[in-house]
């Protein structure tokens, strides 16, 4: 009955292997000024894998592309009155390749992205 499924390593059944320190601190505090601002016990609010009921995200306006969209997406159906459901995942660091995600960029995004919801600028 949920909106959004989400895999969630943030929940309480879920777990991170060979995570850097710093990437999980970031994560985190991204995830916890997410939950403060939206007062929604969602765990992990960047979590790139997610499942979305078709008739809560058609319409949506979206701003935000990429790890930002995501972000945003679930923003906006929260935002709606929808129902969230996170699965506890396991994160592990990547074994082989690279990340295309720019930690600076998108860790400033994800400020910009919460001041615009803070000030009412993404609904």
């Amino acid at each position: 009955h949920a909106d959004v499924v989400t895999a969630s390593p943030y929940h309480p059944r879920g777990g991170v292997r060979n995570v850097p320190p710093w990437r999980l601190a970031l994560s985190r505090s991204l995830s916890f000024l997410y939950r403060r601002l939206l007062r929604r016990e969602v765990h992990t609010w960047t979590s790139c894998f997610r499942l979305y009921r078709r008739s809560a995200v058609l319409e949506l306006p979206l701003v935000h592309e990429r790890f930002l969209g995501t972000a945003e997406l679930l923003v906006r159906v929260l935002r709606r009155n929808g129902r969230v459901a996170e699965h506890p995942c396991v994160l592990e660091a990547r074994l082989v390749g690279t990340s295309k995600m720019r930690v600076v960029r998108t860790v400033f995004g994800h400020l910009g992205l919460l001041w615009a919801v803070a000030t009412g600028r993404i609904r």
